[in-house]
């Protein structure tokens, strides 16, 4: 044995890192088995519809409009990090294709392995902190 190791992420970072890659792969059910049923997602503002949806038959109607419209936003994470008990913080940049556009960053609560509310911002770290968001 080399000395290598294999290192994982902590659960509850994987499961933010999977709910992005399901979005980016728009993949709804991918992406209900990170959120608990009666998740509270505020998702990005991005020009056509802002608002909190309850549930998981909330989240799948503001996923059929994304698709339907056609929007081809991909998150971009550069780091996924515990902040407190059950929080996870994800940054990075969110972009049309692979072309980042604006700073990303997102604040996730977990119970039980599953993201019960999750919050996302166009704005990183910096002024996340600035704002009183993130420590």
């Amino acid at each position: 044995m080399s000395g290598s190791r294999t290192v994982t992420a902590p659960p509850s970072q994987a499961v933010v890192t999977y709910l992005v890659e399901t979005f980016n792969a728009r993949d709804i059910d991918g992406m209900l088995a990170c959120l608990h049923p009666e998740v509270e997602l505020h998702p990005l503002k991005l020009g056509w519809r802002s608002g909190v949806y309850h549930g998981h038959d909330a989240v799948r109607r503001w996923f059929a409009e994304f698709t339907r419209l056609g929007l081809d936003y991909l998150i971009e994470l550069e780091d996924v990090r515990v902040q407190g008990e059950g929080e996870v913080i994800a940054l990075g940049s969110v972009g049309v294709g692979h072309g980042a556009i604006a700073p990303f960053g997102a604040v996730h609560r977990l119970a039980g392995g599953l993201i019960v509310a999750a919050r996302q911002y166009l704005s990183d770290a910096e002024l996340l902190r600035i704002r009183g968001v993130i420590t």
